[in-house]
């Protein structure tokens, strides 16, 4: 049965109809995403201090804000690989085989490559490190996460506030506050280091 050119139109219509929403949703699709920056002016400056150290053969670690706090202190290292230093406010110190190849002052990015030691003090957005063979000390305030890789040993490598009490760095991402908290007995019973140790010196109270 064939249908006649009238009783086509409507079938027409809907068939137009349709190619265009799927191009419309075709588009809306492909539009990116305005990204909405983070209000960075709230952000603040603790003078908490904490040491912690850490080391891998293999890996990469990244400092970067606790809550509202933006990371500062004081941060050695000695390895062999990159580090990327976002919107840092204090000073930066190579020793060894190590050049910076990338300054942005406009971004507030810089990049660090090779092999030997680097020492950052300040404040800074982020730091962020992935490479060999690295012994690290960071004397401050921040959030860090580290992420590993087994070594020919099957090791990760580890890290510590603690030299008695090292953990392992583990190889699905690990992520600390320094300073340390401690956890007590009680759920609500949750107190940085530095709280501990006032609380050991006064007798358990604290």
């Amino acid at each position: 049965m064939k249908l006649s050119p009238r009783s086509k139109a409507p079938i027409k219509l809907a068939l137009a109809a349709g190619l265009t929403a799927i191009a419309v949703v075709a588009v809306v699709a492909q539009t990116p995403t305005k990204f909405t920056a983070p209000d960075y002016t709230k952000t603040k400056v603790s003078s908490e201090r904490d040491d912690v150290w850490f080391s891998t053969n293999v890996g990469s670690f990244k400092i970067l804000s606790r809550g509202d706090t933006i990371p500062s202190g004081d941060l050695s290292m000695s390895f062999t690989g990159s580090v990327l230093i976002s919107e840092l406010n204090g000073i930066v110190t190579p020793e060894g085989n190590v050049r910076r190849e990338y300054n942005n002052k406009e971004k507030g990015r810089e990049v660090w490559f090779g092999t030997g030691k680097l020492t950052i003090k300040g404040s800074f957005r982020a730091v962020q490190w992935f490479g060999r063979n690295l012994t690290a000390k960071f004397s401050g305030n921040g959030f860090i996460r580290l992420y590993g890789e087994f070594d020919k040993n099957l090791d990760t490598g580890s890290y510590w506030f603690d030299p008695k009490e090292k953990k392992f760095w583990g190889n699905y991402g690990t992520g600390f506050g320094v300073p340390e908290v401690i956890y007590g007995p009680q759920p609500n019973s949750v107190k940085t280091r530095d709280e501990f140790e006032k609380g050991k010196k006064g007798g358990g109270k604290g």
